[in-house]
């Protein structure tokens, strides 16, 4: 039966290709237990030569797998390879997928092989092909996911390496993804056409272990971008980023009194203007953080 969450309690979602021996103690919660959120990647992360194991690994840690508070997808390669992994037994255990270089292009096949099947999965389709710079094709695809009922769309990824990849250019650890005037622009089109409709978007990976200070400073710009939610290489990544999205006390306050139904419709607090029928997505988002990864 299909579990309730929504898109806050994913917190940094580890991506680990699917052909490795440590999937079951992970999906179990046994090595990472900090990790909130993974992805068995049967894409990018592994060699087309190893696709036949993985499939193998995935369906003998599904065999094993007892579901914990770690949320459980896995990236298949296209909707061919999504069809074969929907065969594999106990997979309805699993909370759901990432979908691969989703765009116009596939958009309908992914939907035709999910719509044949009796559960209900969540979805993340991960906006990584040319279509992200397309504002008109951007359109199209959040159009047609608004369109789909069946399964829930949880958030929508953003593919950073594949929008560097297309432009010839390759991010240095000493960069943020918010430093390049293309990745803005991509963004803000992305923002702007899904997030009116009730979409969250995950903000992209940074690719680098080695500048701690760099990646805490690049979640707090996600968080101030309206981003929740990262893809990450590593679960020391995942514990910084669950530390990152702790609110303050001074959050917690001010979210208390939007939602204080004894207030004005405009009233000062702490010398800002607060408006609890502009701010009240913001201030129910902060007590949801704060229930699920406390006060800093």
């Amino acid at each position: 039966m299909k579990r309730e969450f929504d898109f806050l309690e994913l917190g940094g979602t580890l991506y680990t290709p699917s052909i490795s021996k440590h999937i079951l103690s992970i999906a179990n919660g046994d090595k990472f237990p900090k990790v909130k959120s993974v992805v068995f990647c049967l894409e990018d992360a592994i060699k087309d030569s190893d696709l036949e194991y993985a499939i193998k690994n995935i369906q003998n840690m599904l065999l094993n797998y007892k579901q914990s508070s770690i949320k459980v997808f896995i990236r298949p390669k296209n909707s061919e390879n999504l069809k074969l992994l929907l065969t594999l037994e106990n997979i309805e255990k699993i909370d759901g997928f990432a979908l691969a270089k989703f765009g116009i292009g596939n958009m309908e096949r992914y939907f035709n092989v999910l719509n044949e099947i009796t559960t209900s999965y969540y979805l993340m389709p991960i906006i990584e092909s040319n279509d992200m710079f397309d504002d008109e094709k951007l359109k199209q695809i959040s159009k047609y996911l608004i369109s789909q009922t069946k399964h829930t769309i949880l958030t929508l990824r953003i593919g950073g390496e594949d929008m560097f990849k297309t432009m010839g250019i390759k991010k240095s650890c000493e960069d943020s993804i918010h430093d390049f005037h293309i990745s803005s622009k991509v963004f803000a089109s992305i923002f702007s056409i899904f997030k009116p409709y009730g979409f969250n978007i995950s903000a992209p990976v940074y690719n680098c272990l080695n500048n701690l200070d760099i990646f805490k400073s690049e979640v707090k710009r996600d968080i101030k971008e309206g981003f929740f939610g990262k893809t990450v290489i590593h679960p020391s990544q995942a514990n910084i980023i669950n530390e990152c999205y702790k609110v303050s006390n001074d959050e917690l306050n001010e979210a208390k009194e939007i939602l204080n139904n004894e207030n004005e419709a405009v009233f000062r607090f702490q010398d800002k203007m607060c408006e609890p029928s502009v701010h009240h997505l913001w201030a129910n988002g902060i007590l949801k953080r704060k229930k699920i990864f406390g006060i800093l």
